[in-house]
């Protein structure tokens, strides 16, 4: 029998190696990681209503349609006991041709990769909620063009990148509120001719910018109450002609300009109380026109109240009350500043901010049970 020399046994080897790996299916790394996100956790699905449900315990993979005995129409991820997905990557949740809605709540969710739902093509509600999510990349929620309904409140949201919710061209409601966003940007949206309701209250915004909500055309409700904001810059609401709510309270703006309204428009419920506003700009009063608006607690000058009022009833307004039984009936309606001028001064007097808010602060404390 001829003896194999060193060499040609390396050769055969190599060749060997190269044949058997041609006859075994190909494993990318990227899936197998995605997988490994999920382990042993536990889903309810639905069918129909959301009422029947069944429960699937200790899965581990990707989740698709060869975990589940039908094909599903709802999939709800919550914080069962000791329940921890930190990632959710490419075809982690895959080829759930009829799934509708899809909620993950109460877990430790960190990282939304690029097409995590990009194999879901029948997608209309997402709500991602009290979890340790921080940044919502591009090529995530932009991918699922059925999406009409994304609710992402509750999170640690920080950073979205830009053109995040460009191109979902059904969606009507996005709900980002209880994160922490410092701004607000305009270039997150693009042929979103649907969405008609955006509510970021409860984050840390400091601005709005200039023609804010310029491509939104269907746009009816924005709520940025509670937030940080000091200024609303010239043209924020281009192209904003009618609002059914617009909620700017529990701000720090001291000034609304009239500019911030190159338009008219016509706001049926405005809500600017626990603000730091002196006055609301004269030419400001010809831009707008509302049906309910809520004014106080406001350090108003009492002379720039005496014009808003008289607006209000030249336009057929109606001023509201939330603390009919607390602050109204006790704070100041309006402020005396030193200098007691016969007409309205429209300007910022810092001073008579203070001093208001001090008096306020000191009258409330006591009836804190009913007006926290």
């Amino acid at each position: 029998m001829p003896q194999v020399k060193p060499l040609d046994m390396i050769r055969l080897t190599l060749l060997a190696s190269i044949f058997f790996a041609q006859q075994l299916p190909t494993i990318h790394s990227t899936e197998l990681n995605n997988c490994e996100y999920l382990r042993n956790i536990t889903v309810s699905v639905a069918w129909g209503p959301l009422n029947f449900r069944k429960q699937y315990n200790k899965l581990t993979g990707c989740l698709g349609p060869e975990k589940f005995d039908e094909e599903i129409n709802h999939l709800i991820i919550d914080g069962y006991p000791d329940q921890t997905i930190q990632r959710l990557g490419v075809d982690s949740i895959r080829k759930l041709d009829k799934l509708q809605t899809l909620s993950i709540t109460g877990i430790e969710l960190e990282v939304l990769e690029p097409e995590a739902f990009k194999d879901l093509p029948g997608l209309k509600k997402v709500a991602i909620r009290d979890t340790q999510l921080r940044e919502i990349p591009e090529d995530v929620f932009n991918l699922v063009p059925s999406l009409e309904a994304l609710d992402l409140m509750y999170n640690k949201i920080d950073t979205i990148e830009g053109r995040a919710f460009s191109n979902l061209t059904s969606i009507v409601s996005l709900a980002l509120s209880h994160n922490a966003l410092s701004i607000w940007n305009r270039e997150w949206f693009k042929n979103n001719k649907k969405l008609g309701y955006i509510d970021v209250s409860y984050n840390e915004i400091h601005t709005i910018p200039r023609r804010a909500f310029e491509s939104l055309p269907s746009l009816k409700i924005i709520n940025f109450q509670h937030n940080e904001i000091v200024r609303i810059q010239p043209h924020a609401f281009l192209n904003v002609k009618r609002l059914e709510y617009l909620f700017l309270n529990h701000n720090k703006l001291k000034v609304i300009q009239e500019t911030a309204f190159p338009t008219k428009i016509h706001i049926v419920n405005l809500s600017i109380e626990h603000n730091y506003l002196n006055y609301l700009p004269a030419e400001l009063l010809k831009m707008i026109t509302v049906g309910n608006i809520y004014l106080e607690p406001n350090p108003w000058k009492c002379l720039c109240l005496k014009s808003i009022h008289f607006w209000i009833y030249l336009t057929n307004a109606v001023v509201r009350k939330k603390w009919s039984e607390c602050i109204s009936n006790f704070s100041p309606i309006c402020a005396v500043p030193q200098d007691r001028s016969l007409t309205c001064q429209e300007k910022v007097d810092n001073e008579l901010t203070q001093r208001y808010l001090e008096y306020l602060d000191n009258l409330i404390k006591p009836l804190s049970e009913r007006c926290h």
